[in-house]
């Protein structure tokens, strides 16, 4: 394909922005709140984004079935930028969250298709490196973000680590134009209803720990949204979630391992900041405290296809699973 270096500029520049955007808000959300307030609604504004790129995610690869690659890629691109100025003009936590969750939403449509358009471009021989090249990325992105954010505070305004992503979008824009797709409409089942009763069902779950009163009431009803849309993925005939999958037992204990190894990982990212700041830390070296993740997840990642082969899943998934217990009971017992 011509000018696949253009558009290999575009995907690792949304791949770069959405992943620095979640590790620079992590260690600035403290001095965000403390200049807006809000600090009951403090996990809020990491939750909306995560619950909405998550259940955007996989209808996005069935929008583009209907509307092609390029179109709903680029529209992802453009809702992340403009979920950016929204919050980088927040006033409050309230908005700061509503525009999160648009950021949120504009992350789950542009993130599959980097991994989809490169397998577009590239040959099946090339695909190994340039999905190392993805990886690397997150990396980087965990050594800008503490940089970035802390310059930001320091020099200009909390409001930049939103701002920054606007001119990166635009490149990644310019950049999509020379992608030639070949496109032709597929018939496509999309699961707007499973993804409304997910993301409300989670949604009122989450409400249990932000309200003082009638907690029951939004947990009860958070728990009902979420047994109809089991039930109501069972008699879809393209479910948002693949229900059938859990009947394979080693599938769903992975599942559920890998649910809760992505809530402590998540967890401690979020809450890590907040507590060395708390503690009279800087804001660097709130940031850096995380780098230890990502380079552990970057040395761990490239040769893990290999100890597959080489020692099977299972004894790499249980000492990773050991791993997180020992360091969940480290990070318990610091004071």
């Amino acid at each position: 394909m011509r000018n696949r270096t253009t558009v290999m500029v575009s995907i690792v520049l949304a791949m770069l922005v959405a992943s620095m955007d979640t590790t620079i808000a992590n260690t600035t959300m403290p001095i965000i709140v403390n200049d807006i307030g809000g600090n009951s609604l403090y996990a809020w504004a990491f939750t909306s984004y995560m619950v909405l790129s998550t259940v955007l995610a996989p209808l996005a690869g069935r929008l583009s079935d209907l509307f092609g690659r390029k179109r709903i890629y680029a529209a992802g691109i453009l809702l992340f930028l403009g979920g950016s100025v929204l919050c980088g003009l927040a006033d409050s936590m309230v908005q700061l969250i509503i525009f999160r969750a648009i950021q949120g939403i504009g992350a789950g449509v542009m993130m599959p298709f980097p991994s989809i358009i490169a397998g577009d471009i590239y040959p099946v021989e090339q695909r190994g490196k340039v999905q190392a090249f993805f990886t690397g990325m997150w990396g980087l992105s965990a050594i800008l973000a503490p940089t970035l954010g802390t310059f930001f505070v320091t020099y200009l305004n909390w409001r930049w680590i939103f701002f920054v992503n606007v001119p990166i979008c635009l490149i990644a824009l310019l950049a999509l134009l020379p992608y030639k797709e070949v496109y032709q409409p597929k018939k496509a089942v999309i699961d707007y209803w499973g993804a409304l009763l997910f993301a409300a069902g989670i949604s009122s779950l989450l409400l249990i720990t932000v309200v003082d009163s009638y907690t029951f009431v939004y947990g009860g009803v958070g728990v009902l949204l979420l047994v109809v849309f089991f039930l109501y993925e069972k008699g879809h005939a393209a479910p948002l979630v693949p229900l059938t999958l859990m009947r394979n037992r080693p599938v769903a204990l992975m599942i559920g391992g890998s649910f809760l190894s992505c809530a402590a990982l998540f967890g401690t990212s979020s809450f890590i900041p907040l507590f060395l700041q708390n503690q009279g830390h800087s804001l660097f070296i709130s940031g850096i405290a995380l780098l230890g993740t990502s380079i552990g997840w970057m040395a761990v990642a490239v040769p893990s296809g290999k100890w597959v082969i080489r020692f099977g899943y299972k004894p790499l998934l249980l000492a990773g699973n050991a791993l997180l217990v020992v360091t969940a009971v480290m990070l318990f017992l610091i004071e």
